[in-house]
């Protein structure tokens, strides 16, 4: 069983991914999906979509861990295995 990794954030600018480097947190994350990438922000699930896509998998194979309210009614929306934490 192969195990992907995606960062699903508002915006990705350099000093948040300079964070994430810097703590050696980049290298388990295999792609980044920003706001730029999609149209609606959450509580829209547009942006849990555009991951599964990227990755060509079924929403059943897919576990979401958010850290925010709309992202939590996203996942609702959608009928995503989601976690909340803070």
């Amino acid at each position: 069983m192969v195990i992907h990794w995606s960062l699903l954030v508002l915006h990705l600018n350099q000093m948040y991914y300079f964070s994430l480097k810097s703590a050696g947190l980049d290298k388990y994350f295999d792609k980044f999906v920003c706001g730029d990438h999609v149209t609606r922000a959450k509580p829209n699930p547009e942006i849990f979509n555009k991951a599964i896509e990227l990755y060509n998998l079924k929403k059943e194979e897919t576990f979401i861990l958010e850290d925010s309210r709309n992202g939590i009614i996203a996942k609702e929306i959608c009928r995503y295995r989601c976690y909340w934490s803070t």
